[in-house]
């Protein structure tokens, strides 16, 4: 379920969105009641002060891919800790044929 013209923030660490700042297509989902959808939720949000039985917390639209929330078991999966680390370039040593060279 999630909320229209209501006065909420995210509860996702490092989110910033809000009802002063959001956009039109911006929503805002209640955590479900299910308890171990709750469980869930509070490993994936990783915020240790948050209040996950409260009717109050919610979460942006901004998490769930292409921001909408399809069914009641629809689980968040984009937070800025989630994105995967960037590789570090590969270095590749060349093989010279010295002999050749000396040679020549």
């Amino acid at each position: 379920m999630y909320t229209k013209n209501m006065k909420y923030n995210c509860c996702v660490p490092g989110c910033n969105n809000s009802h002063r700042n959001r956009s039109a297509a911006l929503k805002f989902y209640c955590i479900p009641k299910d308890l171990e959808l709750r469980k869930t939720y509070n490993v994936l949000l990783k915020n240790d002060s948050l209040k996950i039985y409260s009717a109050n917390t919610r979460i942006c639209s901004e998490h769930w891919e292409e921001s909408q929330k399809l069914s009641r078991t629809h689980l968040p999966s984009i937070f800025p800790w989630s994105f995967p680390a960037k590789r570090r370039r590969e270095i590749h040593r060349k093989t010279v044929n010295r002999s050749s060279k000396l040679f020549s």
